[in-house]
């Protein structure tokens, strides 16, 4: 299966007060955004692209935006995460109050029974609120060191527009 995740990288201050050229901050973005994420193998990818966006290059011919290229769209691009990210979080809300009645109940029969689904989507929902990196969320912050994107990361984005590139990989897992 793939997926297009979405890094969001801050770019060095020192890079930016020597006014580097667009190819430069480019290249430092996608690189930063493949260090900060290569421990995720084999818990969130078994492989990925780096270089491009992969199935999405005709979406992004160029695998990286710089806030200070187009910021509207590039908050734009945050939002639609964040918006993936409230979507997923109630989906895995609606099946837990669908399928369990009783948390007492559920913790006291995990406690002496093998793992069920309701636990599962527990823990996913805890864990996207938890900000833990997964396949299924498609985002990472590096600034933050979080998976969970916030109102309050895009409005430091709006507020050092010049500072933030969102580079994109095509994950596999």
């Amino acid at each position: 299966m793939h997926a297009l995740h979405k890094i969001l990288v801050r770019l060095s201050p020192d890079l930016m007060s020597r006014d580097c050229d667009r190819k430069l901050l480019v290249e430092e973005a996608r690189g930063v955004a493949e260090r900060e994420t290569e421990v995720y193998q084999d818990r969130v990818f078994d492989w990925r692209e780096t270089e491009m966006a992969g199935r999405w290059s005709s979406v992004y011919p160029e695998n990286v935006i710089l806030s200070r290229d187009n910021l509207d769209a590039f908050v734009a691009e945050l939002d639609e995460i964040m918006t993936l990210q409230h979507e997923i979080a109630h989906q895995y809300l609606a099946r837990i109050c669908k399928d369990i009645t009783d948390l007492p109940t559920l913790v006291q029969s995990e406690l002496d029974s093998p793992r069920s689904i309701d636990t599962y989507e527990l823990h996913q929902l805890a864990s996207l609120l938890h900000g833990e990196y997964d396949f299924f969320f498609r985002f990472f912050n590096c600034d933050a060191y979080t998976a969970r994107i916030e109102q309050a990361t895009i409005d430091r984005v709006k507020e050092t527009p010049n500072e933030w590139a969102l580079v994109m990989f095509d994950y596999h897992f």
